[in-house]
């Protein structure tokens, strides 16, 4: 993710890349995975983009306009999984069906991770484990960008719960490890 290329996707991907980075020194140290991360996130978005776009000559950086590039680029790929391009027609709505089924049957926060064990494992058997460790990265990228991003203020004093979460993405991991094992994936 080379610096010169200031498209929305790349920005996501350094972004992306430094919240990943900073949630797991945060972790390791002894904090919380989801306060570095969002610390790393801003710094990246705030600090290093601003640069960035200075570099390529941007003669007034708008942060904002930063962000909402960032956010239009989640929508998109929001829309890719909803199977507005062709061959996943439809697999939104599955996916999101199951997503729905996993709430039924394991309800609440304290059984997040069987319920995206359980979701991720019965999707990687009708679609593979790639397309379901994408759309659950997506999904966790949006709930930043989207939700924990505008409302930060409520998410680090503990008033609210992230929608970011890497024990979600480790928990999908450990459905789509499961499914593969049986060997029943497509």
């Amino acid at each position: 993710f080379s610096y010169e290329d200031g498209s929305a996707p790349a920005v996501m991907g350094r972004t992306a890349i430094a919240a990943i980075v900073g949630g797991t020194v945060s972790r390791i140290t002894g904090g919380k995975f989801a306060n570095g991360a969002m610390t790393a996130a801003m710094a990246q978005l705030f600090n290093a983009e601003t640069s960035a776009a200075r570099a390529r000559g941007a003669q007034q950086v708008d942060q904002k306009n930063i962000f909402q590039r960032a956010k239009r680029w989640i929508e998109r790929a929001g829309d890719w999984i909803r199977g507005k391009h062709g061959e996943y027609e439809g697999i939104y709505d599955d996916f999101n069906e199951a997503r729905s089924r996993g709430h039924q049957n394991f309800p609440g926060r304290d059984n997040s991770d069987i319920r995206h064990k359980a979701v991720s494992y019965e999707l990687t058997l009708k679609y593979g484990g790639g397309l379901v460790r994408s759309a659950g990265i997506v999904n966790e990228l949006q709930g930043l960008i989207l939700y924990d991003i505008p409302d930060l203020p409520s998410r680090l004093d503990g008033s609210r719960p992230w929608a970011f979460s890497i024990d979600d993405l480790i928990a999908n991991e450990k459905g789509i490890d499961a499914a593969n094992r049986e060997g029943r994936g497509p």
